[in-house]
């Protein structure tokens, strides 16, 4: 019962801030944006993230043993946000890790606004983004984790970090190894963004060499976020290559690169040509790239579209050790507890 009230009361807040914005938002004669509504929503959570009623346990399972991390349940957050009360208040509703949104060595603006927006793919609602990767800069944003109480979970912490270069990878990583925050952690790569508005997958950059070089400077797990737009073939000899890489894990996806004509949406839905989907639409895709990993023998975080306990069965099930959710949880976050309690 309180799951299905705090769920309904998370979802009528959104709804309720969502509508709300939208409605100032056309009075004023400006164009949609998603992101205000996000601002008032983290700055509620920011007040009442701390709350009892909002406190679930993990599953009273053995728990899931990934590179030496220890993870008390199955779905972790994928990293997509930063602010301590959002991660506070997942783990608080049961989730066994969180992700911080990707670092970058410097602070970066992102895309200009509007650079979020929800939509309807096959009737199912999903999000488009084009963010652009802001950032406050990783020693910034390492300092605010490192005083914070979301290290004192014992939770193990994913540490996202984008370069544009080899140097700017090992520049991320040796200040990750400076700060020596406390607890589990980990390193993850992100090595495509479709949410700078456009296709980064050319990318000339070798990810192995990326691989090899974070891995001389720390024994830290590595988790390299893989593109869902690679073929098996590039798959297949980038992982071969790092195979006497210890300490590896390979998440299944990130958001796919869309463009806005192709959705058959306005112009000004986003400031960007296109951006990266989502949600629900993209889960089969994630399935799939989960059987194709799981030859790896590998530990395999599945990303991309997993918000149901039916879901979360079936990447599992297809090989995956653990479950990564990003768009499901800003939708309800008590798919954290359904998983956990039906998983």
């Amino acid at each position: 019962m309180r799951i299905d009230i705090g769920s309904g009361v998370y979802r009528a807040t959104r709804w309720a801030i969502t509508g709300i914005v939208y409605t100032f938002q056309r009075l004023f004669g400006r164009e949609y944006d998603l992101e205000s509504a996000i601002h008032i929503g983290d700055a509620l959570l920011a007040r009442c993230h701390t709350w009892r009623f909002f406190k679930h346990p993990c599953p009273n399972r053995a728990p899931i043993t990934v590179c030496g991390l220890s993870f008390p349940s199955p779905v972790t957050i994928a990293a997509f946000k930063a602010d301590i009360p959002s991660l506070n208040f997942w783990l608080a509703l049961g989730a066994g890790g969180v992700c911080v949104k990707t670092m970058r060595l410097h602070p970066a603006s992102g895309n200009p606004r509007p650079r979020v927006a929800e939509i309807s793919i096959r009737n199912t609602r999903c999000l488009i983004n084009a963010l652009g990767l802001p950032s406050d800069g990783i020693d910034t944003t390492l300092q605010t984790l490192k005083t914070s109480p979301v290290l004192s979970t014992g939770r193990p912490i994913g540490l996202s970090i984008y370069g544009e270069s080899l140097a700017d990878y090992t520049a991320l990583t040796q200040r990750i190894i400076d700060a020596q925050l406390p607890g589990p952690h980990y390193i993850e790569l992100n090595s495509s963004c479709p949410n700078l508005g456009h296709d980064t997958n050319d990318s000339t950059t070798s990810l192995v060499d990326i691989v090899n070089a974070v891995r001389a400077l720390t024994a830290l797990p590595i988790s390299l976020k893989l593109s869902p737009m690679w073929s098996n073939h590039t798959l297949d000899i980038l992982i071969s290559s790092l195979s006497d890489c210890p300490d590896i894990m390979l998440n299944s996806g990130n958001s796919h690169y869309q463009t806005l004509d192709a959705l058959g949406l306005n112009t000004h839905t986003l400031s960007m040509p296109g951006g990266g989907i989502t949600g629900t639409p993209i889960f089969e895709s994630t399935l799939a790239r989960v059987k194709t990993l799981s030859r790896y023998q590998l530990p395999i975080i599945a990303t991309g579209g997993i918000s149901t306990p039916e879901q979360a069965r079936a990447v599992l099930n297809a090989g995956a050790s653990l479950v990564g959710i990003a768009t499901g949880v800003v939708f309800d976050p008590y798919c954290i507890v359904r998983i956990n309690h039906h998983e």
